[in-house]
């Protein structure tokens, strides 16, 4: 037995030898070595294929990638801010809020203070929108009005209608100047006539009556002063008081604001000037 070890041990080193013999062999000679290529087991396009250097020597890894979704970045809380930042954006809310307030306040304030002061100036301009509305054919000059003339002896009996109005006999002062429009309407008093008939009536308190006497007035006989004899402001200008004893303000302002422009200086456009004042 032990001759068989000692045996084994005189031939250990001629067997290292022999090992050690092949690889110095081929470090001396790498260049008639070749390794066999190393087919890859996943496709690769001509353009990335690698050399057998480089997959021997850097063998090929896929990096693990992380899947991020929409979903999972909503799931990731987010960091507190600072205190700093979340002061500073507190204070930003905070002037936003009173900024939006502000304006708003202020117009409640001013719309009580407007609707105080300013009535009467609502008032008027409702006036003046009306009356752009409002209008009356019977205030243009009619067409073919009547040729009047003086008509000898007649007089006496409008006298006698003038006298009855003046005592305050209305319903006599109508039938006398009815009788006369009837008999002599192109009389140069016939104009003045149908005034005092309207007059009469409003008087009586018969409005509707009163109005077609004053538009007799204007439909029948040229518009002019009363400088000139004729009734064709005072006409107009009772046309607005009967549109004031109705509860039409906006209308009366209208008859009156046309005999203030268009008879300036008469006795009904400085009447109908005191009435726009109390209107307003």
């Amino acid at each position: 037995m032990i001759a068989e070890l000692q045996q084994s041990v005189e031939a250990m080193p001629n067997t290292m030898a022999a090992l050690e013999k092949p690889q110095n062999r081929q470090a001396s000679t790498p260049s008639q070595v070749t390794p066999k290529p190393v087919t890859p087991k996943f496709p690769t396009s001509p353009n990335s294929r690698a050399t057998t250097k480089t997959l021997i020597s850097q063998p090929p890894s896929i990096p693990v990638v992380e899947e991020v979704s929409l979903a999972s970045l909503q799931q990731k809380p987010k960091p507190p801010p600072l205190p700093e930042v979340s002061a500073l954006i507190q204070k930003e809310e905070k002037r936003d809020m009173s900024d939006q307030d502000s304006p708003i306040n202020l117009t409640l304030e001013e719309s009580k203070d407007s609707s105080q002061t300013n009535a009467a100036e609502v008032v008027i301009e409702n006036e003046l929108n009306t009356a752009e509305i409002f209008q009356d054919p019977d205030l243009n000059e009619p067409i073919q009005p009547l040729a009047l003339q003086r008509r000898p002896g007649i007089k006496k009996l409008y006298n006698q209608g003038m006298s009855a109005f003046i005592q305050g006999d209305y319903p006599e002062a109508v039938n006398v100047f009815e009788g006369f429009v009837e008999e002599f309407e192109d009389d140069v008093d016939s104009d003045n006539a149908y005034y005092w008939i309207g007059y009469s009536q409003f008087k009586l308190g018969k409005w509707n009556a009163a109005e077609s006497a004053f538009r007799k007035v204007l439909q029948n006989y040229e518009h002019r002063p009363t400088s000139q004899g004729f009734k064709t402001p005072d006409a107009i200008y009772m046309l607005g008081k009967l549109a004031e004893t109705r509860k039409q303000p906006e209308q009366a302002a209208y008859y009156f604001r046309n005999v203030v422009e268009n008879y300036p200086g008469s006795a009904a456009a400085n009447n109908a000037q005191e009435d726009l004042r109390a209107l307003r």
